[in-house]
């Protein structure tokens, strides 16, 4: 697969531009000059949504690793999570937890110590009426 060698805004502005060249060109201009600029627009439709340059490649133009996201890569290929030995050390040593660990934590509802009794508030009748 070809590594993509242009970038995000760019490939926006190549898809946008580019098929309003192909509906200038193959709709509006007739003759040469339409077909052209019609063909041209399609050329320019396509780099942009494919996100791959033929004369940038040529040129020798890439992308830096990071700005290149496919979900096959490992991180350590993106260069996301280049940090210190230190730090991956604290995380390894980290234990995770699974939801068996809490069955303990949980307060039960018919639990009496944790129940409240609610008792009735005494009413002045005399005030009622």
């Amino acid at each position: 697969m070809l590594r993509r060698n242009v970038g995000d805004l760019e490939r926006l502005l190549r898809v946008i531009l580019g098929i309003y060249a192909m509906l200038l060109g193959f709709l509006f201009i007739s003759g040469l000059i339409g077909n052209l600029l019609g063909f041209i627009g399609l050329l320019v439709f396509i780099t942009g949504a494919v996100g791959w340059c033929g004369i940038y490649a040529l040129m020798g133009r890439e992308l830096p690793r990071a700005a290149v996201s496919e979900p096959d890569q490992a991180p350590e290929e993106t260069g996301i999570g280049t940090g210190s030995l230190a730090e991956e050390e604290k995380l390894s040593s980290v234990s995770t937890l699974g939801e068996e660990d809490f069955t303990d934590a949980r307060p039960e509802l018919s639990d009496p110590l944790l129940v409240e009794p609610i008792e009735p508030q005494p009413t002045d009748e005399s005030q009622a009426a």
